[in-house]
């Protein structure tokens, strides 16, 4: 399964739709398995929708991401206006340092990253 980020630009005064997820679950085929999306506009213009699907590789899920949000964006009036700005898989570092530590087999990253809620970051 990923994650797949999808950044929306959005025209001033946008208002996110009642149950904005909705609108990507219902237009989503079947056979692209989306298992869940969320919506979320942090600030003024942007707008973040996070689409958890099941497919083969980064760039089947990137392009499947893709494709559920441009006809979501084409089929929705309540998207009039949006476009995309980006569409790319949210990396998780600590899951990259496992696969160097079992490919290396000499223990991988030699400095673990620092905590960022910590005064040592």
């Amino acid at each position: 399964m990923y994650l797949v980020h999808v950044r929306m630009g959005t025209p001033a005064g946008f208002v996110l739709p009642e149950q904005p997820h909705r609108c990507f679950i219902d237009r989503a085929l079947s056979s692209e398995k989306v298992e869940h999306a969320s919506v979320h506009s942090d600030e003024p213009g942007l707008v973040v929708v996070g689409l958890f699907l099941v497919a083969e590789s980064v760039v089947a899920a990137e392009t499947t991401a893709l494709d559920v949000t441009i006809r979501t964006l084409a089929g929705e009036s309540a998207w009039d206006g949006a476009r995309i700005l980006s569409c790319s898989v949210a990396l998780v570092a600590d899951f990259f340092n496992h696969l160097i530590n079992e490919s290396s087999g000499d223990g991988g990253r030699s400095m673990q990253l620092p905590d960022q809620a910590s005064d040592d970051s």
